[in-house]
This record gives C-alpha cells, sequence and structure tokens, in this order.
C-alpha cells in the first residue's frame, strides 16, 4: 500500500518568493535545499523524483514537503488582518530545524564555568 504525498500549491507571489530564496547568499544551502524539495513538490514531483534532483533522501523530501504542508495550511486559516505577511524569514521559520534536533551538550554550565575560572 503506498501512502499518497501532501499536495502543495504556491500562487504566482510565493512561487517567486521561493525561488528568490534559493538564490540567496545569504541563506544556507541546506535550508536552499529545503526550499527547492517545497517549489518541485508544488510542480507534482513525486518524492523519490524530488530527491534524486536536489540531492536529498526521499524521507526528508517527504518531511518538509509535510511540514511545508501544515505550515502554510495553518497561516493560510488565520484570519487575513492577523496574517503575517509572506516573506524569506517566515519561510525559512517554516522550514527550520525544529528545537532539540542534534548533538546534545556533554558539558554542562557549571563544568564550563569551571575551566573558564581556570584560564
Amino acid at each position: 500500500m503506498s501512502r499518497t504525498a501532501v499536495s502543495i500549491t504556491l500562487d504566482a507571489c510565493e512561487h517567486a518568493l521561493l525561488e528568490k530564496i534559493t538564490r540567496q547568499l545569504s541563506v544556507a544551502e541546506y535550508k536552499k535545499q529545503r526550499v527547492r524539495a517545497v517549489l518541485a513538490a508544488a510542480t507534482g514531483l513525486q518524492n523519490k523524483e524530488i530527491a534524486e534532483q536536489i540531492g536529498l533522501n526521499r524521507t526528508y523530501v517527504g518531511k518538509w514537503r509535510t511540514r511545508w504542508a501544515a505550515h502554510h495550511q495553518q497561516w493560510q486559516q488565520s484570519a487575513a488582518e492577523l496574517r503575517p505577511r509572506m516573506n524569506a524569514c517566515l519561510v525559512l521559520l517554516w522550514l527550520n530545524d525544529k528545537k532539540g534536533c542534534g548533538r546534545k551538550n556533554e558539558i554542562t554550565l557549571e563544568q564550563r564555568a569551571k575551566v573558564a575560572a581556570l584560564c
């Protein structure tokens, strides 16, 4: 049984904004890959095709596609007068890693302070 990927639709302004983000030098490459995955998903490609095209794992493509769709849907359903205008900061915030991802500190703040006191 195959699962169906979340469909993504972008209007012309949103598409142009995402294209602009992929060309910005100040944006990290891994975030650009995520944006490219969303752009490719909006064209109707499957996760496997997107993964081959941009060099990500198929699982990650699905993850970012789903995360984008959830944030975008929530954004669209919010009250128009309270909704922030879509901009690069908002898009990159949506495609950020969740808090708590990555390696945990092995040295506590107390240990760090003791080492600093020795210097």
